[in-house]
């Protein structure tokens, strides 16, 4: 049963649901947050719930009743969560971590939770290592990595063939100036 002050939460603004599983915060309240309109009660801090949804989409796509799927090593879903619908996966980039670590690319399958790591390698068959993967974005049957490199290597944008796991540069430099520290990828579609 809901409380007086989560009814009153979401008469502000906020929807909270499922017995305090997910609070949805509307986009217009964002510029709120860390602090959420009265009651106090309603503040984000205060709030408990295990998902917290900025956008409605998301909120749908995670339904009534959500649940962990998978309980992979620390920061190993930090950042990306590009979604391969025909193989129903998750593509996260782990936390950057301080050198000599780097993040790393990890795959959830949805169907079962498992968490992967996989072995990436050039058309050539030759091993490679995303140096830094952070944002990425699937399209077309490859996940595209923003690549924030290292002092020893350039950044840029990689495909990864979501089958083969067969790395592509796409991109790596401006007209010859090398790219560093790129952090999220995106397509627009014109």
């Amino acid at each position: 049963m809901l409380s007086s002050s989560t009814l009153a939460a979401a008469a502000t603004g906020f929807a909270i649901a499922n017995a305090l599983n997910l609070v949805s915060v509307p986009a217009q309240d964002l510029y709120l947050l860390p602090s959420a309109p009265s009651p106090a009660s309603t503040r984000a801090s205060n709030i408990t719930a295990p998902y917290t949804s900025y956008d409605p989409e998301f909120a749908s796509l995670i339904a009534s009743d959500p649940i962990l799927v998978a309980n992979g090593t620390f920061g190993f879903a930090y950042e990306a969560g590009a979604w391969d619908p025909d193989r129903n996966e998750v593509w996260f980039t782990s936390v950057l971590e301080l050198p000599p670590q780097l993040s790393y690319a990890s795959v959830l399958r949805l169907d079962d939770g498992t968490v992967r790591r996989p072995n990436f390698t050039n058309a050539a068959g030759a091993p490679v290592q995303l140096v830094n993967p952070n944002g990425g974005y699937y399209f077309n049957g490859s996940v595209y990595f923003a690549i924030a490199g290292s002092n020893q290597t350039e950044g840029g944008v990689v495909a990864v063939d979501a089958e083969t796991y067969t790395v592509t540069t796409v991109l790596n430099s401006y007209f010859g100036l090398p790219l560093t520290r790129w952090v999220d990828v995106d397509f627009l579609f014109t």
